[in-house]
């Protein structure tokens, strides 16, 4: 088999007729889904404007988070907007995502910020996953049980999904044990 498949599930008219996991990974195993994570943080995110937990995609993200102290001389982050996040259209300072000072950091979503902005535009395409740490982080702030358990019950559940658990990641060993289905199953 494939190194990046774990189950193979048969269906016939349909009806689960014949599953097949790979190397002890079963159906309550979590694994890491890369991009798929965006789609489903925007999902969340039309999901709490239904529900009123937001008013708007138009707010700005700095909003969000009165705790954070914004950088000297930043001048972009208070015109980020939700709406930004979702079209990854915000601006990031930097070449690449900062995994080591991210998983290292007591609140990923405040480090996350710290990357927000810059110098670039607004507007311009750039395809990264910061912006998921920071939608997930509005969510905690603006959900009664914070995202994971909003998406446990307005998401996952009416899919007939099990409640996801949470899972701690503190360090790049952790992480990409994570991502290799490795202590996680």
């Amino acid at each position: 088999m494939e190194d990046n498949i774990l189950s193979v599930v048969m269906e016939v008219g349909g009806k689960g007729v014949e599953t097949h996991y790979v190397d002890g990974f079963t159906d309550e195993t979590s694994v890491h889904c890369a991009s798929m994570t965006k789609s489903v943080l925007a999902l969340l995110i039309g999901i709490a404007l239904d529900c009123g937990y937001l008013e708007s995609i138009d707010k700005p993200v700095i909003d969000f988070f009165p705790d954070y102290h914004v950088k000297r001389g930043e001048k972009l982050l208070s015109k980020i907007k939700i709406r930004d996040l979702l079209s990854m259209r915000a601006p990031y300072k930097g070449k690449g995502e900062p995994y080591t000072r991210v998983l290292s950091s007591d609140d990923w979503t405040l480090t996350m910020l710290d990357f927000l902005g810059g110098k670039q535009e607004i507007g311009n395409f750039h395809y990264a996953t910061l912006g998921t740490h920071i939608l997930s982080g509005i969510l905690d702030r603006v959900t009664p049980n914070g995202a994971l358990q909003f998406a446990n019950d307005h998401l996952f559940a009416p899919l007939g999904i099990y409640a996801v658990k949470p899972i701690a990641i503190r360090s790049r060993e952790d992480y990409m044990a994570f991502i290799y289905g490795i202590n996680h199953r």
